[in-house]
């Protein structure tokens, strides 16, 4: 076998026997302690919470802040006051610099909509004993004593920062929907005179640390150009961090809060903490920021029916799957395809390029589109690129082998060391992008092709259904069109609808940044937008005694308009194949014959979203989730959809056939 794939059993197995006896990896807190080390040697700064009789007078120089951020970066994997990233070149994704760094505001301990006012009352309790208790554990295995009193100080000063940093130096999800305001290409020395409070060459020089081949080179050139996305914020994030800062800062709290950060993304390697090290693991893809339809959830091995895996090799697969995901892939394919995908690359293909036709007649019929915006819009139909079950190259022995070279995983290798290693290695392949210099690959799955997912791109526009989910129950080739249409068809019409959203119409056929959707057919979206908005806020999956209790229209209007327009698309799509196909027969079972096939499209679209979830998990989903609880997935989008209605002869009044002016029409005339 090739190299990688001998790598990825050797970290299979290395993982697993780990997970079976993690207690001598967390012993004494040794990772944890010597990641400290290794920030404070290269910064010279002190961590006043742990060592309590030291402190930091004066604000960091320039050179410091930019070799601290860069580092954590670059070298740790902790985006904190900047989060840089690898992505297309918006304007010019086709030309001689067709990728581009971007750095970003803020990245913090959970996402941003943890921190909204209401929703962040119900998690501090818990987020301020988690400080406490890393922080009493680590003084105790350094043979500290912590204070209190200053220790809860210090514990509640990192929670101003991080409430600072996400209410007022970090532009709102709303504002940030509009792309053309982060394009701001700017030098290196350009972004010195603007952003003068961090040394940005010292920045980069740090951040370029496992960037591949030319790549340092080209980011340590004063004329290296990249895009500060949120430049009033950077302004401020760098007013924040000095004398007289608005917010009371001091450089006491500045040198604990990045301290801490370091502690807090190593924690689940200190002794106890394991649960903490397996929950917080997120994934970032190799380039960019892709959409997920479905939230990845915890791995539970109980859910499982094959009992033959125990928890540790649960654990180990996804890890591979989320380090390792085109070596994954590779077993996966070897395993499911026996003809190297061909057969299920053609059906598949079949059923989204009926989509395709199925969303074309929804805009064919729109009123509000004008004429030169339906233009556009047909061209990025015709242009989108369709990534479907796994990347060619990862069939090749020779592609998949240049693609891990740089990955010098040994088999002697302890787990930790892997661990970095791939780390390393993940870095590198972000970064070796900038390299690039013939257009963007469109072809970029961008995501592993073993995972139960699917999505689209807007700065590629392509559309990806990874292997993982070209399987039951969303999709078989011997299904009937009805299952497979309501399955994954309303998947595929789902990430589709994203490439129209109010998102997706920034950018062209190609994937550059390019408006061309015209103010009067923006006024139509806007006015469909709004219905769903109301629509959605007054669906109330809990009782009155939580706040809130219904669902935020506006924080899920994106999800909610791509699940109404993706069933119309998938619905058309169906009906067309049965034109053309002739339908199914009746299926030869007692209860699902008793169905028409109409009525077993909506039965499989249900099945997609088929979840019990209990109260809290519905309120933390009201809390923070862009997506709508998985019942109003289902129930909001059929009570828009006649088809569903005249499928089970709904009578009209009812909650599924609320009549004309009580529904949204969402990407089409009420049909």
């Amino acid at each position: 076998a090739p190299l990688p794939l001998r790598q990825t059993v050797w970290y299979f197995n290395t993982c697993v026997a780990a997970q079976n006896n993690f207690g001598p990896i967390t012993q004494g807190g040794t990772i944890v302690i010597q990641a400290l080390q290794a920030f404070q040697q290269i910064t010279g700064l002190p961590f006043p919470m742990l060592n309590q009789n030291q402190n930091q007078q004066n604000w960091p120089s320039a050179n410091t802040i930019g070799t601290a951020l860069g580092y954590l970066s670059g070298v740790a994997g902790v985006d904190t006051l900047l989060s840089p990233y690898v992505d297309t070149n918006w304007a010019d994704p086709l030309g001689a610099t067709p990728y581009f760094l971007y750095v970003d505001q803020n990245s913090l301990m959970y996402p941003k909509t943890y921190y909204q006012p209401g929703t962040w009352e119900q998690f501090q309790d818990g987020f301020i004993n988690n400080i406490k208790a890393t922080m009493t554990q680590l003084a105790g295995l350094t043979g500290k004593t912590l204070d209190p009193t200053t220790l809860t100080n210090d514990v509640m000063d990192i929670v101003k920062i991080e409430l600072a940093l996400a209410r007022n130096l970090s532009t709102d999800d709303t504002t940030r929907r509009q792309f053309q305001r982060s394009y701001n290409p700017t030098s290196v020395s350009s972004a010195q005179a603007s952003y003068p409070f961090m040394d940005w060459t010292a920045y980069f020089r740090q951040l370029s640390t496992n960037a591949p081949g030319s790549v340092p080179a080209m980011m340590n050139n004063p004329s290296f150009t990249f895009s500060v996305m949120e430049t009033t914020k950077t302004l401020q994030l760098g007013n924040s961090f000095q004398m007289g800062n608005p917010y009371g800062f001091t450089p006491r709290q500045f040198v604990n809060y990045l301290m801490y950060r370091l502690v807090d993304s190593n924690s689940g390697f200190l002794p106890n903490f394991r649960d903490r090290r397996l929950q917080k693991k997120l994934y970032s893809p190799p380039m960019g920021k892709t959409r997920y339809i479905i939230l990845p959830e915890p791995v539970d091995p109980e859910k499982f029916e094959n009992k033959d895996l125990t928890s540790a090799q649960m654990e180990c697969t996804q890890e591979t799957l989320n380090s390792l995901s085109y070596t994954n892939a590779r077993f996966f394919v070897d395993a499911l395809y026996p003809d190297k995908g061909v057969n299920i690359r053609q059906a598949a293909g079949g059923l989204i390029s009926g989509i395709l036709s199925g969303f074309q007649s929804m805009l064919d019929q729109l009123p509000w589109m004008d004429d030169a915006s339906k233009l556009s819009a047909y061209g990025k139909i015709t242009s989108l690129v369709k990534n479907i079950a796994f990347p060619d190259f990862i069939l090749d022995d020779a592609q998949l082998t240049a693609y891990y070279a740089n990955l010098n995983i040994q088999q002697t290798d302890s787990y930790v060391t892997m661990l970095n290693k791939l780390s390393v290695f993940n870095m590198a392949t972000q970064f070796g992008y900038l390299a690039r210099t013939s257009g963007s690959d469109r072809t970029d799955f961008n995501g592993a092709p073993g995972i139960v997912n699917a999505w689209y791109q807007p700065e590629l526009n392509s559309i990806t259904f990874p292997a993982g989910i070209l399987q039951p129950p969303f999709y078989h080739p011997q299904f009937p069109a009805s299952v497979n249409f309501g399955g994954l068809g309303v998947v595929a019409g789902h990430e589709l609808t994203h490439g129209y959203d109010d998102q997706g119409v920034q950018w062209d056929g190609v994937g550059k940044l390019s408006h061309w959707l015209d103010p009067s057919s923006q006024q139509g979206f806007q006015r469909l937008a709004n219905c769903v908005i109301n629509e959605y806020n007054g669906f109330c999956p809990l009782p009155g005694n939580y706040t809130p209790n219904c669902i935020k229209g506006s924080q899920t209007q994106g999800e909610n308009i791509a699940d109404n327009g993706g069933i119309h698309a998938s619905w058309r799509a169906y009906k067309t194949h049965v034109a053309l196909n002739g339908p199914d027969p009746r299926l030869p079972d007692p209860v699902l014959s008793q169905f028409t096939h109409d009525q077993l499209f909506f039965l499989s679209f249900g099945r997609v979203w088929c979840a019990n979830e209990s109260p809290a998990q519905l309120f933390r989903q009201l809390l923070v989730d862009p997506h709508s609880p998985y019942k109003y997935r289902v129930f909001g989008t059929i009570q828009n959809f006649p088809a569903f209605q005249s499928a089970f002869h709904c009578p009209s009044g009812s909650n599924y056939a609320p009549g004309p002016g009580k529904h949204c029409n969402v990407w089409v005339l009420d049909n």
